[in-house]
């Protein structure tokens, strides 16, 4: 993560961003004998997950007090076979926790191409933008996730997309962060090398100015 725009990931756990505070993700702190729907997709359970949507199928929709249901905790541990489980039980695909943030966002911005490529192939809007005004393309290049901004480009991802109040796209991210590799693939996708930020700075600027003169 750098400094050219504060974000909702950039606290850190275990060496990985993540799109929550400790309140969120820590829903009960305390010892307890039986999970609930949060917890068990959060540690990855899948047995209690099953058993609990299977006997109150509800709660595949069931949201916790800071808005985030099961699908969002199991795609931000990245728990695949919790994941599908509950698409399978109509989990929503586009429901959003307090952030503004869904499971597509949430995916991006973790790395985890395999689902971010699956919820795209349900229908996920590839241009959603979260309390922020960030887009999951913005997330996983701020991020430098390569392979999901691949799979997002390849989907077609805006390669232009800018941050309303920022003026920022991907590829002044990617320039900032003197990722050649990224700079290349959006380029090649589209991006646009004269568009210029609040600060009236674009791509090239700030490449320079960071001292990336590759």
């Amino acid at each position: 993560m750098n400094s050219l725009e504060e974000s909702y990931f950039s606290a850190s756990f275990y060496g990985f961003n993540f799109a929550c505070s400790d309140d969120e993700l820590f829903f009960n702190s305390e010892p307890q004998i039986s999970q609930d729907i949060f917890t068990a997709a959060h540690v990855g359970n899948k047995e209690v997950v099953h058993s609990l949507i299977s006997n109150e199928p509800y709660l595949a929709n069931a949201k916790n007090k800071e808005n985030w249901n099961a699908i969002m905790y199991a795609t931000y541990y990245n728990h695949q076979e919790i994941v599908l489980f509950l698409l399978e039980k109509k989990a929503p695909l586009h429901a959003c926790n307090g952030k503004g943030q869904n499971v597509l966002m949430i995916a991006s911005s973790m790395g985890y191409d395999t689902l971010v490529e699956q919820f795209l192939n349900l229908g996920s809007n590839i241009e959603c933008r979260d309390g922020k005004d960030w887009t999951p393309l913005l997330y996983a290049v701020d991020n430098e996730f390569m392979k999901v901004v691949e799979v997002l480009l390849n989907y077609g991802a805006n390669p232009n997309a800018m941050v309303r109040n920022t003026g920022k796209t991907p590829l002044i991210i990617a320039a900032y962060n003197g990722n050649c590799q990224l700079v290349k693939m959006l380029l090649s996708s589209g991006a646009y090398l004269d568009f210029k930020d609040c600060l009236g700075k674009d791509a090239l600027s700030y490449a320079i100015e960071i001292g990336h003169k590759d």
